[in-house]
C-alpha cells in the first residue's frame, strides 16, 4: 500500500515515490446532483427575470397609453359610467 502526504484542503496528494495522484471530492452521482441544483436556480432565476421584464413593459405600455389617450382628449368609459 502507497503512503500519501495530504495538505487540508488539498486537491492533489504526492506520494512517497514523487506521483502526483488526484483526490476525488464527491461521488459522481454527488457532483450530478450538485450541477442539476445549480442549473435548476439559474433556470428559476433566469424565468423570473424574463417574466419580470415582460411585466414591467406591460406596464410601461399601459403608462404611455393612458398619456397619449389624455393628450388627444379621448376619454374611455367604464363598465360603471355606462
Amino acid at each position: 500500500m502507497q503512503e500519501f502526504e495530504l495538505d487540508v484542503g488539498a486537491t492533489h496528494r504526492r506520494s512517497k515515490k514523487g506521483g502526483w495522484r488526484s483526490v476525488q471530492r464527491g461521488t459522481p452521482f454527488q457532483m450530478k446532483i450538485t450541477a442539476a441544483i445549480i442549473l435548476g436556480v439559474f433556470v428559476f432565476l433566469t424565468s423570473v427575470l424574463v417574466i419580470a421584464v415582460f411585466i414591467w413593459a406591460a406596464i410601461k405600455d399601459g403608462q404611455e397609453n393612458k398619456a397619449l389617450q389624455m393628450r388627444l382628449g379621448i376619454r374611455r368609459r367604464t363598465r360603471i359610467e355606462r
